[in-house]
């Protein structure tokens, strides 16, 4: 039954992937993928013991749907055509900067930066693409549609960065948020709900939250989203208890870094509604 479920949540990541495909600009040029991916049975952010792949096929188009490349400075467009050829001749390396100067000039194609985060980890530049995937997650945060599913792809790569870099805090965390968010996934498909297989989910991510924050503990991040787990799975007194230590680990040691803005304010929003009951 499990199988089951995690295969439906998988064809939901692909389908949400064709969406983005679909509503991209088809004036704009096409950057081809770093490397070819490939699904699997279960999710990597579900496996503990064993590394980890990505979660889905995942292909970048070069613009978004929110800006056409036919209102952008020429300059822009080069950059991207310029990355395009590097990549098709098999030099990656040269496409970096050319895509790093079209972000430079053009940061909301949140897309291109997933894109980049991608390449450099495939060219195992790791702490250049943890940067690139975590500010990927920031913005995406921001947003709905393809680049908010795609957040869940982002946390997989970052747990196995920090894998790579003997990270335990950071292992536990990302896996530990990555399954929280495919319960989000699951809940947004009326067709692939499941109340035990959700409950499921949200134990495991509780566990690898609490591992987080016994390997740092006092840290904002883990704190927040155990008490995003804990509402979900409706207990209400630990809940309150995270939330009370994720705000102060902000206010304490000014810790707020280490939150996303749109953490920071959803963190802010649930300790004035606690205070002060509507």
């Amino acid at each position: 039954m499990k199988r089951r479920h995690v295969a439906l949540l998988l064809c939901l990541c692909v389908g949400c992937r064709a969406l983005q495909s679909e509503r991209a600009s088809p004036d704009g040029p096409d950057l081809p993928p770093p490397a070819p991916a490939h699904a699997t049975d279960e999710p990597p952010l579900a496996r503990s013991s064993q590394p980890s792949s990505a979660l889905v096929p995942v292909r970048h188009d070069a613009v978004s749907e929110e800006t056409s490349p036919l209102l952008a400075p020429a300059s822009l467009v080069d950059d991207l055509t310029r990355a395009t050829r590097a990549i098709e001749a098999g030099d990656q390396a040269a496409a970096v900067p050319y895509l790093r100067s079209y972000l430079d000039l053009h940061p909301d194609q949140v897309m291109i930066r997933a894109y980049l985060a991608e390449l450099l980890w495939k060219m195992k530049r790791l702490g250049e693409s943890q940067q690139s995937f975590e500010q990927f997650i920031a913005d995406a945060q921001e947003r709905s549609g393809p680049a908010r599913t795609h957040l869940i792809h982002c946390h997989t790569r970052l747990m196995e960065i920090a894998r790579n870099q003997n990270d335990a805090y950071s292992e536990h965390l990302h896996r530990g948020i990555g399954l929280y968010l495919l319960t989000e996934l699951q809940n947004s498909h009326p067709e692939a709900r499941d109340t035990v297989f959700t409950e499921q989910l949200l134990c495991r991510a509780l566990g690898e939250l609490k591992k987080a924050n016994e390997a740092k503990p006092n840290q904002a991040r883990p704190n927040w989203y155990l008490y995003e787990v804990w509402t979900k799975l409706a207990q209400s007194q630990p809940a309150a208890i995270a939330l009370r230590n994720a705000r102060d680990a902000v206010e304490l040691s000014g810790a707020a870094s280490a939150l996303t803005p749109a953490e920071q304010r959803r963190l802010l929003f649930a300790s004035a509604t606690q205070r002060h009951p509507l």
